[in-house]
């Protein structure tokens, strides 16, 4: 069995799997955050360069995918051959594995908060 938690502000996201190794990891979208400057210095110069083509929403959507999914490669312990990206308002979500998953991320329960 593999499992990964992960957590942002008040989220927490689980993965568990009898198949296949996983990596989780959730963060919160903020668009105040200097997601170039966070780029450039965790990802190098290319990655800040593709970024900064993008414009406004697109370039925060775009640093958040990269985040989470390095992050889900790191508690995967391994590169991932595919990943899955669920993104709602203000969240990011990203499931990593060695192998095809049958099921899509889903939330399960937002305990009174928006989904």
């Amino acid at each position: 069995m593999s499992f990964s938690i992960s957590h942002s502000g008040r989220w927490v996201a689980c993965a568990a799997s009898t198949c296949a190794p996983v990596g989780l990891d959730i963060e919160r979208i903020d668009p105040a955050r200097d997601v170039l400057a966070l780029a450039e210095q965790t990802f190098g110069a290319e990655a800040a360069a593709e970024l900064a083509a993008l414009d406004g929403e697109a370039r925060v959507i775009g640093f958040y995918r990269m985040w989470c999914r390095y992050e889900a490669h790191i508690k995967l312990g391994r590169e991932a051959a595919f990943d899955q990206f669920h993104v709602m308002p203000g969240l990011m979500l990203v499931l990593s594995s060695t192998h095809a998953l049958d099921v899509e991320p889903a939330v399960i329960d937002t305990a009174g908060f928006p989904a």
